[in-house]
């Protein structure tokens, strides 16, 4: 089978829940919700208290909760805030497309959670305060509560941290350079000689999309694997990841002899649809990042040169790996024979699209067009065989450009 086939598994709903941004702070606000009701049962149920533990009375215990409640729920909301602020500046100043790696942060998950469950104990506690003859004072859950605020206070440095070099833009350029570079490597075709055509006179049927619209973003291995071996013939996708897709669209075939409605649906059904692409099995995504990242500098409102240099730094780290390894392998097989292929990413188009952007958005700019003649220029010299003549080409393109300037220098 191939290995380097664009799947990812199918997330579990338990999987799913916990990738989303409000799952683990309501997890430890509940948690410290349940703590707020069993830890006073606990200490009412101790014969001696701890001499490490608050010794105040009703009064000093009632004054700790309530000002541990109040600050909690105070930087709360400034967690908050700022959290919505550094994603409106990726959002302007970088790329829409780069929001999901800041909320996907545990450390920003983390610190509201603890700041939230803070609050909540402590309010939990107070309940169980209790003033007159009968007064009763929880010490170990006043104790406890003093744990919360120095673990919270701790989480709040440690998001303080996280937000002023998350926003720099040589670290978000740096993260998505690493994570495509790892898409890209994890793709690349494994020594191969498979090919196949469709036998003469061989029947197709054609298969189309369900009611689900977005972006494929991968291709389910094992469902395809099992629907060409189970139908003798081959599934011909005619999709490349990150395609978007509509309701009732083709997207591909199936060659067999027979091929019933169950086994179109199947099909349709092992092509992966999200909302946003995903650089997991896609790497043009985080190259299209990148780009973003660099056109984005490169207008007119912004005027921003030297980001766009390091975003084209960055472009050239991805295309120099991607020029050095074979394209993807269109073809899944089972025990050498072709059973399913889809439409893989191809470094020469990924080449032409980025010399055409580039240029087009930075080809008034000296600076970046000669980086981009040195980019080029290396690719050229490194890339295999079957890549160097689309890397010679776009080389060609940046030099016209670079002449064009040279004759019009007011240009």
């Amino acid at each position: 089978m191939s290995k380097n086939w664009p799947d990812s598994p199918r997330l579990s709903r338990w999987d799913a829940l916990w990738r989303r941004f409000w799952a683990l702070p309501v997890t430890i606000a509940s948690i410290s919700l349940a703590l707020g009701l069993l830890v006073p049962l606990i200490d009412a149920s101790l014969e001696e208290t701890p001499v490490w533990v608050f010794q105040g009375g009703v009064d000093g215990a009632r004054s700790v909760l309530s000002s541990i409640a109040g600050a909690m729920i105070s930087v709360t909301g400034l967690v908050f805030s700022i959290t919505i602020v550094v994603l409106q500046l990726a959002s302007s100043q970088f790329s829409p497309r780069i929001l999901g790696s800041f909320l996907e942060s545990r450390v920003v998950q983390l610190t509201l959670g603890f700041f939230t469950g803070s609050f909540l104990y402590a309010l939990t506690v107070l309940r169980a305060v209790r003033g007159g003859d009968d007064g009763r004072v929880p010490q170990l859950a006043v104790t406890v509560s003093y744990v919360y605020v120095i673990v919270a206070v701790a989480m709040f440095l440690a998001f303080i941290h996280h937000i002023t070099t998350s926003v720099q833009v040589s670290e978000v350029m740096a993260d998505v350079r690493r994570r495509t570079l790892a898409a890209a490597r994890r793709l690349a075709r494994e020594e191969s000689t498979a090919t196949w055509s469709p036998r003469p006179g061989a029947q197709s049927v054609e298969v189309r999309n369900d009611d689900r619209c977005g972006y494929l973003t991968s291709l389910s291995r094992s469902r395809l694997l099992k629907i060409g071996e189970k139908v003798d013939g081959v599934v011909e996708l005619d999709l490349t990841p990150g395609d978007h897709l509509v309701a009732g669209q083709v997207i591909g075939r199936v060659w067999a002899a027979e091929v019933s409605d169950a086994v179109r649906e199947q099909v349709s059904s092992a092509v992966v649809i999200s909302h946003e692409r995903d650089i997991g099995a896609d790497p043009a995504f985080g190259l299209r990042q990148l780009l973003d990242i660099a056109e984005r500098a490169l207008s007119t409102g912004v005027n921003d040169p030297t980001t766009a240099i390091q975003a084209v730094n960055e472009i050239h780290v991805v295309l120099r790996a991607a020029v050095q390894l074979r394209d993807p392998s269109p073809y899944l097989e089972s025990d050498g024979e072709v059973v399913a292929l889809y439409r893989p990413q191809r470094t020469g188009v990924l080449l032409e699209e980025t010399v055409a952007e580039l240029l087009h958005h930075g080809g008034d700019s000296p600076r970046v067009v000669r980086r981009l003649r040195a980019v080029f220029e290396d690719l050229v010299e490194i890339a295999r065989p079957e890549h160097r003549s689309v890397a010679e080409r776009a080389l060609e393109h940046v030099q016209v450009a670079q002449a064009e300037q040279q004759e019009d220098p007011t240009g």
